[in-house]
């Protein structure tokens, strides 16, 4: 091959590494924006997610203080200081009844999981009770667990928590105290600590 052939092909070479070199280019930086456009994309999407996903929570939020509100007002007669006399059978049944229907008509919708099996223990207790003559400890039973119902209601609201985000402290407390009386009573609820002890739900 002769220098002139020589620096020709040489140069044909060169020619087609810069017609590549621009083609990749191209395609990386093409590849970089579409990349860049889909990472925007996904974090709209995410933003808009947790928009709605916040909007939803905000109304089950505001379902919940209403409904609670009622149940609360369900749950005035039992008061930390035991009331003399002690409520007679015929008012146990009777809270018992308002609570079966302030579940199904107002609140059980909007419960959450471990409040609602405190209120399930709470409705089995006033019906072992009902059917006794009711004494100090058995007021104390009852109130233990009206209690732990009560502090199940004001963490599902945040309502004496600083933030959303703050630790449930007072959940475990309640539930054990709600325990206790359940194991004391011999009552199970229909609804355990996960899901695989589960049995009939009401």
């Amino acid at each position: 091959m002769d220098q002139a052939s020589a620096t020709l092909l040489a140069a044909s070479v060169a020619a087609v590494a810069a017609v590549v070199s621009t083609i990749i280019g191209y395609v990386l930086s093409r590849r970089q924006e579409l990349l860049k456009d889909q990472l925007q994309s996904n974090r709209m999407a995410t933003e808009q997610l947790r928009g709605a996903v916040l909007q939803a929570e905000g109304a089950i939020r505001k379902s919940r203080m209403d409904a609670y509100q009622r149940l609360w007002t369900c749950l005035r007669r039992f008061p930390r200081d035991t009331p003399k006399p002690l409520p007679s059978s015929e008012v146990l049944a009777t809270a018992r009844d308002e609570l079966v229907t302030w579940y199904y008509e107002v609140g059980g919708l909007v419960m959450t999981r471990p409040t609602q099996r405190v209120c399930f223990v709470l409705t089995m207790l006033l019906d072992r009770l009902a059917e006794e003559k009711l004494t100090p400890d058995g007021y104390r039973d009852l109130f233990d667990v009206a209690s732990a119902l009560r502090t199940h209601t004001t963490v599902d609201v945040y309502s004496r928590a600083t933030s959303s985000l703050a630790p449930e402290t007072d959940r475990p407390e309640a539930d054990r105290r709600a325990d206790e009386v359940a194991a004391k009573r011999g009552i199970e609820p229909p609804i355990g600590r996960d899901a695989e002890s589960d049995r009939t739900i009401l």
